[in-house]
């Protein structure tokens, strides 16, 4: 028995090598104010950031100001908006100089995001001497990070424009699944696996409690228990690595708030507490086994995508449904393999029960599986276009694989019995251990593709030009137009932008105005005009187009157009 084990993990190994996945965080930094390397004339109100999901609640460290010096600006505590995705902290009147913002906040779903900017107060502040006189606010945000954009469309007159960043097509987005692994992806996959074993283990323990001999039990609690031993270990470890990865273990109270004022962190304080728990009390009590098994199932849907879901309570029952389906499937398929060599009266036994058992858990797994994905995803298309979508895809076919498979071996045994059957079984259960680390992958994987914000740079001999749109979201967005004419051209006579969503076929237009902007970005001979405008224009995901036309003071054109997603 134990060399099959083996034989079975080190197969899992090996797949695990051949097929390296690497994960991606979640929470996106989607917009800043003030913008990074912004030169304000004014002392901004606040420093405000805005995130893609809810965050948890926020420390000192959430959000930290400081001046050139490194002294700090603002003490106290940062503040969440109503919204939850939005942190913000308020600022006295700052004198001229440079500052930095270092951020460092959790979302819901346990995921860390961290970075740093600084701007700049151009002008020393007077004092207010009207009360009723508002201060001016800093200008929109542009977030941090750009997304690697697609190519334009098309940019005329040639005038030997290039294009400077080019976009991925689809296939090169889902061959970038498969990169650099990381150990921490192959300690979730592990932890994952032996979780479902353990839940599975522990009910059909209760479900085959009666009728057994004592003898038969006590080896079925062994069992158990050398998987709660293991369990905890890997609990453990993943909790130490939750910690450095969040928090780090330089300052205790930190380490404290994470685990004790996170959602993540919460839960899993409570699994280690339950799995210690369970090495005491579990195999007393039918009814104590069953809510152990139901307190530890739910607090395990509390990490990942569930905790962040804006339909919580519905998710996280879908989710407790799959995972004791896959944990029932997971369970009865150990305790035959178990059994097989030496036990092999017993497991002839339970074959069927097992087999029916596995059917149900099988459309259980199916349903909520489908629910959950519609929940998650804004549009189903987003399957093929996410690293999520590909491996839901690659698990529902192993999926797939296996319901065939279990058909073929409840025909095979009912006709020629158990010894025909024992290598098959072997084969569902190295199914059900890929089919778990595609499932452990997922938790840690984004459903929807992120809305990156716009950054289109175009450069030719006569003018430069770049577009971008901030946040690149439904709803309201700023847009800015920035053009470079060579020095004795004067300003453009005319920059105009249009968008069109493709499904509808009508262009509105951008109605951009002349705004003052920062010359850091400026070439050498030419001067630097910036058009911008925030409206809600951009106003439903899909496909846009857009259509950028310049005009200079002799009546000179250029033309761009673009076409992008927003999800």
């Amino acid at each position: 028995m134990q060399r099959q084990f083996k034989l079975t993990l080190f197969i899992w190994l090996l797949a695990l090598c051949l097929l390296p996945i690497q994960a991606f965080g979640h929470t996106k930094l989607v917009e800043i104010s003030p913008k990074p390397d912004s030169q304000l004339v004014t002392s901004p109100d606040q420093v405000q950031l805005l995130f893609s999901q809810k965050l948890e609640a926020a420390n000192e460290d959430s959000l930290v100001v400081k001046d050139d010096a490194g002294k700090l600006i603002s003490a106290g505590t940062a503040e969440i908006g109503a919204d939850g995705k939005r942190i913000y902290k308020t600022l006295p009147t700052l004198p001229k100089g440079t500052y930095r913002v270092h951020y460092h906040v959790m979302s819901m779903d346990g995921h860390m995001v961290e970075g740093e900017y600084a701007f700049t107060v151009l002008a020393e502040q007077e004092e207010d001497q009207n009360a009723g006189i508002a201060k001016p606010q800093a200008p929109p945000v542009i977030p941090e990070e750009r997304e690697e954009l697609e190519a334009p469309i098309a940019v005329t007159p040639a005038d030997g424009a290039t294009e400077v960043e080019t976009g991925q097509l689809i296939r090169d987005k889902w061959t970038s699944v498969f990169s650099n692994v990381e150990g921490v992806d192959g300690l979730r996959m592990v932890y994952y696996i032996v979780f479902l074993l353990l839940i599975g283990m522990v009910i059909w323990y209760v479900v085959l409690r009666r009728g057994r001999s004592e003898e038969d039990s006590a080896r079925h609690r062994n069992w158990i228990l050398q998987l709660q031993r293991i369990h905890l270990l890997l609990v453990i470890a993943l909790i130490v690595e939750f910690v450095q990865h969040t928090a780090g273990f330089d300052d205790w109270s930190n380490v404290l708030h994470i685990l004790l004022n996170t959602t993540t962190g919460i839960s899993w304080a409570v699994l280690l507490l339950l799995s210690l728990l369970g090495l005491a009390v579990l195999h007393r009590n039918r009814y104590i086994d069953i809510v152990w098994v139901l307190a530890f199932v739910m607090m395990k849907t509390q990490i990942g995508h569930p905790a962040a879901s804006d339909y919580r309570m519905v998710v996280s029952l879908l989710t407790a449904i799959h995972i004791l389906a896959a944990a029932i499937w997971a369970g009865g398929l150990l305790y035959l393999i178990l059994l097989w060599r030496r036990y092999r009266h017993v497991a002839e036994k339970l074959i069927l029960k097992f087999s029916n058992a596995s059917l149900v858990a099988i459309v259980l797994l199916s349903i909520s599986g489908i629910l959950s994905s519609v929940m998650y995803l804004t549009d189903l298309s987003y399957i093929f276009e996410t690293r999520w979508g590909f491996l839901l895809l690659l698990k529902v076919a192993f999926v797939l694989i296996v319901i065939g498979l279990g058909s073929f071996i409840r025909r095979r045994f009912i006709r020629k019995g158990l010894l025909q059957v024992g290598a098959w079984i072997k084969l569902d259960f190295m199914l059900l251990v890929v089919i778990a680390s595609l499932a452990a992958l997922l938790t840690a994987a984004e459903p929807n593709p992120p809305n990156e914000p716009l950054h289109w740079h175009v450069m030719g001999n006569d003018i430069h030009m770049t577009a971008e749109i901030t946040p690149r979201a439904p709803g309201n967005n700023r847009f800015t137009v920035s053009v470079w004419l060579p020095m004795d051209s004067g300003e453009p006579k005319d920059v105009s932008m249009e968008i069109t969503l493709e499904s509808e076929g009508e262009k509105k237009e951008v109605v951009i105005k002349k705004v003052n902007g920062s010359n850091d970005d400026s070439f050498v001979g030419f001067n630097k005009f910036m058009y911008q405008v925030e409206d809600s224009l951009l106003d439903q995901a899909g496909n846009w187009l857009i259509d950028i036309t310049v005009t200079d003071q002799r009546h000179k054109s250029w033309s761009y157009t673009r076409k992008i997603r927003v999800y």
